[in-house]
């Protein structure tokens, strides 16, 4: 098919060349013979002749000038797309963490950063940012909420860590309400037990930059280790630190801010919600 298309315009071509010399030696044949207006009409014909066979040239001319011009537009399109795309990644990343520090305790709820974080992610899909790039940028927002859900736990477990030194303390004051004997052994024990129980040492700021944040139950388990409380605490506090460490993994295996996630944080919506659930969990165990 396309042979012969290449077949008849090379025959075209050879017409319109053969009729062209014809008329250009017609014209000069009846200007020798001094027919004026004979030569005139053949030396027009000459030049349409002329005009059919190099049109298509010059139209090739014209096209490759828009061509050039439709490339360079697309370059600059395509540039100002990359700019645009670059702009949109950076300013998306900035909000996402943005959004991370204003905690649990603000005016800003999760529930609305959760709005926030999909309309950005939106944006970014518009953009056509690849989902890679967007789960990395998600992952700081991620870090603040496991943070939110971490001090939960370690609010309720330090509460407890002091309890129950203020217990130890009140022991020693009824027990040795005179001057006390250093070596008194019973005196060495309580003071022994007084200093066995420590506080939660969790330091969030790490937990930002640090990879243990995608481990909330190991971080849990520690936090309870190092506190040294008596059994009967430790299993009293299981139920909370199962339940806070089901919510926290839940967020990384979806890696978003999930459902579960936000329920259980509104329960928790300001500085010393947890307080309610200390008292109902060591109810029977007060100082």
């Amino acid at each position: 098919m396309e042979n012969a298309s290449k077949r008849s315009v090379k025959w075209d071509r050879t017409v319109l060349w053969a009729g062209c010399i014809a008329a250009a030696g017609f014209c000069i044949v009846t200007a020798y013979q001094d027919k004026a207006a004979a030569a005139t009409v053949l030396g027009v014909l000459t030049g349409v002749f002329l005009i059919f066979i190099y049109l298509p040239l010059m139209d090739n001319f014209a096209f490759f000038g828009l061509k050039a011009k439709l490339r360079e537009r697309i370059t600059e399109a395509e540039e100002l797309t990359k700019l645009l795309r670059a702009s949109a990644s950076t300013s998306s990343k900035l909000l996402l963490y943005q959004l991370g520090y204003m905690n649990r305790m603000s005016d800003v709820p999760w529930a609305a950063k959760q709005n926030f974080m999909r309309e950005i992610e939106d944006n970014l899909s518009m953009h056509e940012i690849p989902e890679s790039q967007v789960r990395e940028m998600r992952e700081p927002l991620l870090r603040f909420m496991t943070i939110d859900l971490l001090s939960i736990a370690e609010q309720i477990v330090a509460q407890r860590v002091n309890d129950r030194r203020r217990m130890v303390q009140q022991q020693i004051s009824e027990k040795f309400r005179g001057p006390i004997d250093a070596a008194d052994p019973e005196y060495i024990a309580l003071s022994a037990k007084l200093k066995s129980y420590q506080n939660p040492n969790v330091n969030f700021h790490e937990l930002l930059q640090s990879p243990e944040a995608r481990q909330p139950r190991s971080l849990l388990d520690k936090l309870i280790r190092e506190t040294d409380l008596p059994e009967e605490d430790k299993a009293k506090l299981s139920d909370l630190i199962a339940e806070v460490g089901n919510v926290a993994e839940e967020i990384w295996s979806a890696h978003t801010l999930t459902d579960g996630s936000l329920e259980y944080l509104s329960r928790y919506p300001k500085y010393d919600s947890w307080r309610s659930k200390y008292i109902d969990i060591f109810k029977d165990n007060l100082p």
